[in-house]
C-alpha cells in the first residue's frame, strides 16, 4: 500500500536536526505514529520549519509542488507575534545605526549554549523588562503570509489542511505587562485564522483560553522555549484527536477495514 503524505509547517519544536529530544519522539513524529495506527496505513512524514517572512508562500508553493502530500500541518508559533525582543526595538529605535547590535543580540539569543545557561537568560529577561522589545513580526503580517500559504496549499481540492494557532504553550515574558500585551496579539491572531479555516472548510486547532492558564505544559529544555520529550509527549497526546477527527471528517477512505483488507469507500 502507498503511503499518504504528510506535510508538517512546523517550527523549531519540531525540527529533528535540533538536539534535546530523540529521533521519533518529537510531537508530529509521536502523532504520525498513532494516525498510523488508527488508520492502519503507512505516512511519510515530512517536517519543515518554517518563518513567516515574504518569500514563505513561495517557498510553501514549491513545497507542495514537489511533495504532493495528503495531508498538511500549518503550524503558526506564539514566538511570531507574542515574544518581545529587545534587539528589535533597538534595530527600530536607531535604524540602521542599530541594525549591527540588533543582529548580534539576535544570534546570540539563538545559540543554544547561551540560551541553556540560567545567567543569560536572567539577563535577556532584565533587559526586556527595562527597555521593553518588539515582536519578530506583527499580527497583520502573520495573518496575511499565512492566509496566503493556506490558500495555495489548498489549490488541490484533496488535501487536508489543519491549521494550528498560536495557544501561548510557554511563558516568555519579562513582565505582567509584556503577558498582557502578548496574548492580546495571540487573541487577535487565533480569531482572524479560526474565520479562515471556517472559510476554506479545513481543519482548525486554536484556543480562547492560553494555555499557560488552561493546560500548562512545564516540561521545556534548559533554553525555556524548547519542549523536552515529556513535553513533546503531553502536547501530542492533547492534539491527536483534532488530527484524528479531521482526517475522519476529511477522507474516510483512509481508514483501513481490517476485515475486508480493503479501504473502506
Amino acid at each position: 500500500m502507498e503511503p499518504l503524505k504528510f506535510l508538517w509547517l512546523g517550527n523549531s519544536n519540531d525540527n529533528p536536526a535540533r538536539p534535546g529530544v530523540r529521533p521519533g519522539s518529537r510531537r508530529p513524529e509521536l502523532m504520525v505514529a498513532e494516525l498510523e495506527a488508527f488508520l492502519g496505513r503507512p505516512i511519510a512524514l515530512i517536517i519543515k520549519p518554517i518563518w513567516p517572512e515574504e518569500v514563505l508562500p513561495g517557498i510553501v508553493e514549491r513545497w507542495m509542488e514537489r511533495e504532493k502530500p495528503d495531508i498538511v500541518w500549518l503550524d503558526i508559533a506564539a514566538y511570531w507575534i507574542s515574544y518581545e525582543s529587545s534587539p528589535k526595538r533597538v534595530s527600530r529605535w536607531f535604524g540602521r545605526a542599530g541594525e549591527r547590535a540588533a543582529a548580534l543580540g539576535e544570534r546570540a539569543g539563538h545559540n543554544t549554549w547561551l540560551a541553556e545557561r540560567r545567567t543569560f537568560r536572567g539577563l535577556r529577561k532584565l533587559t526586556q523588562a527595562v527597555i521593553g522589545g518588539d515582536p519578530p513580526f506583527t499580527t497583520e503580517v502573520v495573518v496575511e503570509r499565512i492566509t496566503r500559504c493556506a490558500r495555495i496549499i489548498l489549490r488541490d481540492e484533496d488535501v487536508l489542511l489543519i491549521i494550528e494557532a498560536p495557544r501561548g504553550r510557554n511563558n516568555m515574558y519579562a513582565t505582567k505587562a509584556a503577558a498582557r500585551r502578548g496574548e492580546v496579539r495571540r487573541l487577535r491572531v487565533h480569531r482572524q485564522l479560526r474565520a479562515l479555516a471556517a472559510e476554506l472548510h479545513c481543519g482548525y486547532l486554536g484556543s480562547d483560553v492560553s494555555m499557560l492558564v488552561s493546560a500548562p505544559i512545564r516540561d521545556f529544555q534548559k533554553d525555556a522555549f524548547h519542549m523536552d520529550e515529556q513535553g513533546h509527549a503531553i502536547s501530542a497526546a492533547m492534539d491527536f484527536p483534532v488530527l484524528r477527527d479531521a482526517v475522519l471528517k476529511h477522507r474516510e477512505n483512509w481508514l483501513l477495514d481490517s476485515d475486508r483488507g480493503k479501504l473502506r469507500r
